[in-house]
């Protein structure tokens, strides 16, 4: 059902026992395997991949977990803030071609006069 879907940029949590019991899952329908190994990991449920984070302690683990498309489609919003295309860079119209020719040959023209 449509409706009854995981919105695809949620991070679930879930928390376990420690000898890997299910405890608590914010979001039941996300099937995340148990992991005791607190490292960054990607793993596959319901035929998503997901990137992990168990949180391991005395008392059990915790898992945060966010799908992989996700991930992606945020760090390439967040690229696009920082490395915003600038037409004067991207070589448009011809105006960086042009200003790197007049560069390089006021360099030219320097290292001849040194020479």
């Amino acid at each position: 059902m449509p409706g009854d879907l995981p919105d695809a940029a949620q991070i679930v949590t879930l928390t376990w026992t420690p000898d890997g019991r299910a405890f608590y899952a914010s979001d039941p329908r996300v099937r995340i395997p148990f992991s005791a190994t607190e490292a960054l990991t990607a793993v596959h449920a319901d035929d998503e991949e997901w990137i992990v984070y168990p949180d391991v302690s005395a008392s059990g683990v915790a898992q945060a977990a966010q799908r992989s498309a996700a991930r992606r489609e945020w760090a390439a919003e967040s690229a696009s803030k920082v490395f915003a295309p600038r037409p004067a860079l991207t070589g448009q119209g011809g105006q960086f071609r042009g200003q790197a020719q007049r560069q390089f040959a006021v360099a030219d023209c320097c290292r001849s006069a040194a020479a």
